[in-house]
Order: structure tokens, then sequence, then C-alpha cells
């Protein structure tokens, strides 16, 4: 009897829009959509803040470098968008869509951040303007450079947008991408604003290989006229991401953050030691062989081929108007070095790397090949 009553009570407080039960019930799904708003809330303030940084241009600890590089043979994980992380130091590196952190990139921008596709091909990150080392803050700017070699050691000279960098031939002058007949003309600005904005670019890993590839093992892509290397650069990416031939910029923008990270400094850049490079041994090594030269994670920018870069040298010769200038030590000559475009030797430096593109810039050799810039 007792029961029965029992039941009767619960079934009637439940008739009626003022029943405790329905209340309750009410309370309840009242709260539970509260709490689901909540979470969603608190997601897209996270979402914001790994999007934003934290205020202070820094992401947080999940956007580090170190926790975006794979464990041995785990393989690279590739973003669906570009993405900043952050390394060690602070320092800001934005890694484009189809491409991850690769196992062998350091932590830090000194050590040189190495980002891969879906297919192995690899590339450095070269900062632009200041950036944090272990030891203080330096300064990258994007600019060509006039090497002063004597002693072979000074710091380079920052040359003026439209100088000339001393002589060639009999009044001729060498001139950077800006001028109409650079092979860069109509891209040079792009690639700077870029590189400007972002605070850097990516210079390939390694020299260009056979199959218009950027790894490491593979036959270097040599004997190349420098408009087919053009094509073949720019043909890497279609989207996301923008591959050029490099530029003079990049290739000096490259070299410096080289000398400042490494103790041989600026005496580096004009070696023709082989024991820091491939230079002078008559030996050809595949991409990323010589395991000497690697610094910062870049492979044979010292040595083994001479690479086509975008400048040109201005030399009157009938048809044959201009000369596209090739940079870098290489395996075939003892006298070659990095980067040797100071006033002392422009004339003998253009001798050596200049060679005429003629009418259809057919021209090769086969100790050149090239290498390619990528940018955001």
């Amino acid at each position: 009897m007792v029961l029965l009553i029992l039941a009767a009570v619960a079934i009637g407080l439940s008739v009626g829009d003022n029943g405790i039960i329905t209340s309750a019930r009410n309370a309840t799904k009242q709260w539970e959509e509260g709490a689901e708003k909540e979470q969603d809330e608190l997601k897209q303030i996270a979402n914001f803040i790994n999007s934003h940084g934290n205020g202070n241009g820094a992401s947080e600890s999940g956007n580090k470098i170190a926790n975006a590089k794979p464990s041995p043979g785990e393989g690279v994980t590739t973003f669906d968008e570009t993405t900043e992380l952050e390394d060690d130091l602070g320092n800001i590196v934005k890694v484009p869509s189809g491409f991850g952190i690769a196992e062998e990139s350091g932590t830090k921008v000194e050590e040189g951040i190495v980002i891969e596709d879906d297919i192995g091909n690899q590339f450095v990150w070269i900062p632009v303007g200041e950036y944090k080392t272990t030891n203080s803050t330096k300064t990258n700017n994007l600019v060509r450079r006039s090497w002063e070699i004597s002693n072979g050691v000074a710091e380079p000279v920052e040359v003026a947008e439209g100088e000339t960098i001393g002589t060639f031939n009999e009044g001729g002058a060498y001139y950077g991408e800006e001028d109409e007949r650079s092979l860069a003309k109509d891209q040079i600005e792009a690639f700077k604003t870029s590189a400007n904005s972002n605070k850097g670019f990516y210079t390939g890993r390694y020299e260009q290989g056979k199959g218009n590839v950027c790894k490491a093992g593979v036959e270097v892509d040599s004997n190349i006229s420098i408009r087919n290397a053009k094509s073949n650069a720019e043909a890497m990416y279609s989207e996301n991401v923008t591959g050029e031939l490099i530029s003079s910029y990049a290739w000096d923008t490259t070299l410096n953050f080289i000398a400042q990270n490494n103790p041989n400094g600026y005496a580096l850049l004009t070696t023709t030691d082989s024991q820091y490079g491939n230079i002078g041994t008559g030996i050809k090594k595949a991409t990323g062989e010589d395991e000497a030269d690697n610094y910062c994670n870049i492979h044979d920018m010292v040595g083994n081929f001479s690479e086509w870069t975008t400048e040109y040298v201005w030399a009157s010769d009938g048809d044959f108007g201009y000369s596209c200038v090739n940079r870098g030590g290489n395996y075939n000559n003892i006298s070659t070095f990095a980067d040797g475009t100071d006033n002392s030797r422009a004339s003998s430096y253009m001798s050596d790397r200049a060679f005429s593109m003629g009418n259809v810039g057919n021209t090769n050799s086969s100790y050149i090949a090239y290498r390619v810039q990528l940018y955001l």
C-alpha cells in the first residue's frame, strides 16, 4: 500500500509545468547545454591563442619546432596550412603548407631549421633581419654584399640597391636583379617583399639533383643552361609556396648566415682549402656527400659545383650583350671560392664565373649546377 501511494505521489508531482521532477529535468538540460557552450567557447579561445601567439609574437608551447620534429623513423608530418613555429630561443619560423619539420632539423635557427615536403625535398630557413642565437642577437639583412677578402676574414660590405660591384672588362659593370636585362626582373621584388615581411625565406638544403629534386645522395644536375635551371626551379611547386632559381640576394644572405654561425667566420667563404668543401679535387660528389661542407644544415655552398644565380654582368659583345653569373667553389677549379664579388677581384672573379647567355641562353658547363630558393 505504501509503495502504491509513493508511486502515485511521484506521478502527480511530474504532472504540470511546475512539477518538481519536470523542473529538475529542465534544470539538468539547461546545465548540460550551458556546459557544452562553455566548452565550445574554451576551444575557440585555445584556437585563437595557438594561431595568434601569446601577445608577444611567440607561439604557445604546442607550436615549438622541437615538438614538431618526428622521432627517428617516424616520418614527417606535413601541415595543412602555413604554420608559425617557435624555435628554442623564441625565433618565429613560418612553415608553408605541404611541409613539415624534418628529422634532421635543428631546434634553433642558428642550427638550421630543415623543412621537408611529402616526397622528401628539403629546404633550410634563412632568417632576415634580427634573430636570436644562443649567445647574442644578430642581424642578417636581405642585401647583396661585396666580400672584402683582405686577410680572408673581413665582414662583407652591404651593397645599396642599384649599386654596381666592381668592374668587368672595359667599362662594363656588374648588377643585381632589378635591371631590365636580369633573369629575375619580373620576380625579384616579390621575393624581396616576402622575405622581408616574413623575416625569412628558404634555401635548398642541397644543390638540385637529377629529377628536379632537393635531396641527399642524388647526382647533381649539372651541365645545365641557366634558363633550364630557372624553369626547373619554378616547376617544383605550383601552390602554397614559390620556388625560383636562387638570386644574389638569397645567396649572399645565406652565406652571411652561415658565416655568422660558424667558428671559421667569414674566412670560410673565401677559402680554397678542400678540407672545408670539395674545391679543386677533380672529383664530382653527389648532393650532401661531402661531410665537411655542411654548415647550418646547408650542404655544398663552399664547394662541389658552382651554381647559377640570377645576376648578370654587362659586357659589350655584339649580340651577346650580357652574361649570367654563377657562384660558389667547385671541384674543377682550385681558385674558386664561395663568394668573391669584391672590388679587388671583381674582374678575375667575373671572368671565371660569367658565361654569356647569348640569344637563347644555352650556355652550360659540367661544373655548374643550381640551387632553389623558396618563399611564402
